[in-house]
């Protein structure tokens, strides 16, 4: 009898302590469940070296333990309080870590692009006075294309055209969507093919007339079809009577001789090891970002994260460059973006004789709304000047939000039509930016930033890389050895391909791009850089 009484009361009393333990377990459950999960998405995200990350886990998971052993009897009130709070303050940062992690992630990766495919829009446009009403009354006639820009959307709408019209077309080839629209015009041919955004570019030029014209009674095939970048030429180097090149000046006597032993100018620089190339494009696009647009900022940045420098190359948006479309007709840089940025990229590495590992886009107007969610970037004038924007700039460190940042990257009236100070301006914009985004009090305005950034900005360069380089920054200590320069030369006014028209074109010293290369190679080599 006293043994079954017994009994009885020690399942009594391990039930109670059951009882008293469940919350304990519970709680301790839940918060393990959260610090796994905060756990994970740092480990995914790859942002922490191994060891950083190894030690916050055991911290993180010692933190756990003494929940578990605070709450283990729910009795004791003044312990199992102490758990209780300490619970609710780690499961909140694991829970801010986790939010903000997928935050980054997803807003980096909406960034990436991993190829550089697009979409175009194909058109077939008539004369306004041409009776033609459809297709099949453009059956038999010759129907005008580009020779290389676009090529492989040309040729697969003309696919498409020869199953509705039955035979293929009969083509005529035109180098560039100036002469395509002359040749429609002048009545050579009846019928062009083209990419609806070349109207966009003609209707700037002396060929609006054509345009409007063109656009009453087009008679448009309006296909989307996926087409990869130009194919680029694999020789890089300009041929010697280019006109990028000043006239009458010999590169062997430009007074420029190799700074370093081993360094040549025929020697293709490509970045090996961690180091990398990015070509950083911007464009003033009201519509945002679109997959084609002329670019207004050009900056090449060759970075070396083990020796932690970076060289920022700006070349002038008038620069005179060849790309793989225009054959040997020189062409301005700003207008190589019309025909998607991997001709850009060309251009510029047939320019520097360098190969460009990645591309970075940013929409310039979109880049003010980053500005002022920082609250405002600290910039340094040469001089003192106003804008056309009404903003006035002295000479030293002003203070200055979005709109005043984006008209003191854009302005050269004030500096009498030229170019020359756009590119230092630029750079030092993206400096500001960059050393205010890296300050404590991005923290207040994280998500508005990445809000802000994932809606102006899209590239090709890997969340890895990305991730490496935050990774050496923990592990480094330090500021970044950043040095730029801008390319320099003359300008003139000559006939470009893109418009066939007298335009302002920049023409680039010999010497100024050796000094570029000499200091991109330095970096490369990992030697130490600085400011010419």
């Amino acid at each position: 009898m006293n043994e079954r009484i017994n009994n009885n009361i020690n399942r009594s009393v391990e039930r109670e302590a059951r009882r008293r333990r469940l919350p304990g377990l519970i709680m301790t459950g839940l918060l393990l469940l959260a610090v796994a999960l905060f756990l994970w998405r740092l480990w995914t995200l790859k942002l922490l070296p191994t060891l950083l990350f190894a030690a916050l886990a055991f911290v993180l998971l010692l933190f756990v333990l003494l929940v578990y052993i605070l709450s283990r009897d729910a009795g004791r009130r003044g312990r199992f309080v102490c758990a209780l709070l300490l619970t609710l303050l780690i499961a909140a940062v694991s829970g801010a870590g986790f939010y903000a992690g997928t935050r980054f992630s997803d807003t980096i990766r909406a960034m990436f692009r991993p190829d550089s495919t697009e979409t175009v829009i194909m058109q077939v446009y008539v004369r306004a006075d041409d009776p033609a009403q459809s297709l099949s009354d453009l059956k038999d006639e010759t129907l005008g294309i580009l020779t290389r820009i676009d090529r492989r959307a040309t040729d697969e709408m003309l696919e498409k055209l020869a199953k509705e019209l039955g035979p293929a077309p009969t083509i005529a080839e035109y180098d560039s969507p100036v002469q395509l629209l002359h040749a429609l015009a002048e009545g050579q041919i009846r019928a062009i093919l083209m990419n609806e955004h070349y109207l966009t570019l003609l209707e700037e030029g002396s060929e609006a007339a054509n345009v409007r014209s063109l656009h009453a009674q087009a008679v448009v095939i309006a296909a989307t079809t996926a087409a990869p970048p130009e194919t680029k030429d694999q020789d890089p180097t300009l041929p010697p009577d280019d006109p990028a090149r000043p006239s009458g000046q010999d590169p062997e006597e430009s007074g420029a001789q190799p700074a370093e032993p081993g360094y040549s100018d025929d020697e293709r620089l490509s970045a090996e090891g961690s180091c990398f190339i990015i070509y950083i494009s911007g464009i003033d696009s009201r519509e945002g970002l679109v997959s084609r647009s002329r670019s207004d900022v050009n900056i090449l940045a060759a970075v070396n994260p083990d020796t932690r420098q970076v060289v920022l190359i700006s070349t002038p948006r008038d620069c005179a460059v060849l790309t793989s479309v225009s054959g040997d007709q020189p062409d301005t840089l700003t207008y190589t973006g019309n025909y998607g940025i991997d001709v850009s990229c060309d251009a510029l590495e047939r320019l520097y004789n360098l190969h460009i590992d990645y591309w970075f886009r940013v929409d310039f107007s979109g880049f003010v709304r980053i500005i002022d969610v920082l609250g405002g970037i600290d910039i340094n004038s040469d001089k003192s000047f106003s804008t056309d924007g009404g903003y006035y700039f002295r000479q030293g460190v002003n203070h200055v939000d979005g709109a005043a940042a984006l008209s003191f990257a854009r302005e050269r009236h004030a500096f009498g039509g030229s170019d020359a100070l756009r590119g230092p301006h630029q750079m030092e914009v993206i400096r500001a930016t960059l050393e205010k985004a890296a300050s404590s009090q991005i923290l207040s305005s994280w998500d508005q930033l990445l809000s802000a950034v994932s809606d102006c900005f899209e590239m090709t360069v890997p969340y890895d890389i990305i991730a490496s380089v935050v990774r050496r920054q923990l592990t480094q200590s330090g500021e970044w050895n950043i040095v730029s320069y801008a390319l320099d030369g003359s300008y003139d006014i000559r006939s470009i391909f893109s418009l066939y028209s007298p335009n302002y074109m920049f023409l680039p010293e010999d010497t100024s791009i050796r000094t570029a290369r000499l200091l991109i190679w330095r970096l490369l080599e990992g030697r130490e850089v600085s400011a010419p």
